[in-house]
């Protein structure tokens, strides 16, 4: 009998508590030898930029080109790969864009990897790397998965959750993927009575695929924290009506922030974020839901708040509560996201059907908790 997904996520837990993996920062700091693999565009673009030299104590690179082996980089030797098995508690960080490829050449190794993406997040945003915080979160890290409304869902918190605290246990990230973010789920029913707040609102995109998707809406109301993309998203919608902008943030409270534009590297990881300390600072003003909207229809929201997503719905919680909207929530800036939103989700309201999706294919961005009455 293969092993189902609860049993899955068991053994992720499991492995996470054994090796400290439920945050990858964890197993990198603790390998005796790091090597980064990939040496190509994102490679020259982030790691004298993000000091990853001393950051992570690389002392060896890696890459498929034989031109590289042989070379040095800041003094850190390029081996081939067929080197790696030669080295002890050792971790790879893969630094590609695509990286799939890599992550199964080096599983078929037996070598242990992480991608500086995943790594990143977890730096940055992740679960805590205190060993005790594991524990005490596991059941309901089991629980949770019983909240969910069908299988799929189900096992794409299994497999995705065990991708983020467990190494090799899961799925690839390719097999979790889903088409059609946001708007074009089955258990999605759009109308032409819909009005969409758009929380994360960026360069306008997530607005014009809506109006495309739907076409005939009621209104659109747009957030976007950060100025220059708000400006970006008022140029880039001009030709839409019915729409309201609003140059904020969501929140649970009404105030100003401090929110950071990344360190500089070409990486979308070090976007914008009011949980990073790390960067460039920036003030801005957050907003309630249910201060600012909560007299007016809402239909649908979805959320892609770099990590803010629980206290923003803190901030909807009568709007949840007494018009009942569709959400889409993302959940995987943090860890402890994949679980604490669907909790609060259904405590503001039980009625509500969950669904977790997955869209993209090559890490662990763009994971989404769905919710429909």
């Amino acid at each position: 009998m293969s092993m189902n997904h609860k049993q899955l996520l068991q053994q992720a837990i499991d492995y996470a508590k054994l090796n400290k993996s439920f945050n990858k920062y964890n197993v990198v700091m603790n390998a005796e030898n790091v090597c980064v693999f990939g040496l190509g565009t994102y490679f020259k673009e982030a790691f004298a930029q993000k000091n990853m030299k001393s950051r992570y104590h690389v002392n060896l690179l890696c890459d498929n080109n034989p031109e590289r082996w042989g070379t040095c980089i800041e003094g850190i030797p390029c081996v081939k790969p067929d080197e790696l098995t030669q080295y002890s508690n050792l971790v790879v960080i893969i630094m590609l864009g695509n990286p799939s490829p890599v992550c199964e050449q080096l599983s078929g190794m037996g070598i242990r990897w992480v991608t500086h993406t995943d790594l990143s997040i977890d730096e940055e945003l992740g679960f805590s790397k205190d060993e005790d915080e594991i524990a005490t979160k596991e059941d309901v890290m089991l629980s949770t998965m019983d909240l969910f409304a069908d299988e799929e869902s189900k096992r794409i918190y299994a497999n995705a959750l065990a991708n983020r605290i467990a190494l090799g246990m899961a799925c690839p990230w390719t097999e979790l993927y889903s088409q059609g973010e946001y708007f074009e789920q089955k258990f999605m029913k759009l109308t032409n009575q819909e009005v969409f707040v758009d929380c994360g609102a960026y360069d306008g995109d997530t607005v014009l695929r809506f109006a495309e998707v739907v076409k005939d809406y009621e209104h659109i109301y747009a957030f976007e924290l950060d100025k220059k993309n708000y400006d970006k998203m008022i140029k880039n919608t001009e030709g839409l009506n019915k729409i309201s902008y609003y140059n904020k943030g969501v929140f649970d409270e009404n105030t100003d922030i401090t929110y950071s534009l990344g360190d500089g590297a070409n990486e979308p990881m070090d976007g914008i974020s009011i949980m990073k300390n790390s960067g460039k600072q920036q003030v801005a003003q957050v907003a309630k839901l249910d201060d600012k909207l909560g007299n007016k229809k809402i239909t649908f929201v979805k959320m892609d708040i770099e990590g803010s997503e629980v206290k923003a719905l803190k901030g909807m919680k009568q709007i949840i509560e007494t018009q009942s909207p569709k959400l889409a929530i993302c959940v995987y800036h943090k860890t402890s996201d994949f679980w604490e939103v669907p909790m609060l989700i259904k405590q503001y309201h039980p009625e509500y059907q969950l669904y977790l999706r997955h869209h993209f294919v090559n890490n662990c961005w763009g994971t989404v908790c769905y919710a429909v009455v």
